[in-house]
């Protein structure tokens, strides 16, 4: 009977500890924003290649163009995009000046 003398209040600071830690993690921010991180890492920020795939670095992307990829990620709707872009560039470019230089 006599732990229970020991066991409460100990029991109690702990609880205080954890509320302390809790209300500093909340005045920090860190529950501010919780779905970034998990979007995160569906863009692609650049391609990091390691020191193992030095020879990789210069393959043309068309090569990898057979590789399926889901067409509803943020990195695939972003690839869409940027091949547009260039095919409207490459018309841009084969059109003739109208200056007629």
């Amino acid at each position: 009977m006599d732990i229970l003398y020991l066991l409460i209040p100990l029991s109690a600071v702990l609880v205080l500890m954890i509320l302390g830690v809790f209300g500093w993690a909340l005045s920090r921010g860190q529950f501010e924003d919780v779905e970034r991180e998990g979007e995160r890492i569906l863009y692609d920020e650049g391609v990091m290649v390691e020191d193992s795939q030095e020879s990789c670095k210069g393959v043309p992307e068309q090569w990898f163009a057979s590789v399926p990829e889901e067409s509803g990620t943020p990195v695939a709707a972003a690839r869409a995009e940027e091949a547009e872009q260039s095919e409207d560039q490459k018309l841009e470019d084969e059109k003739p000046d109208p200056s007629g230089k």
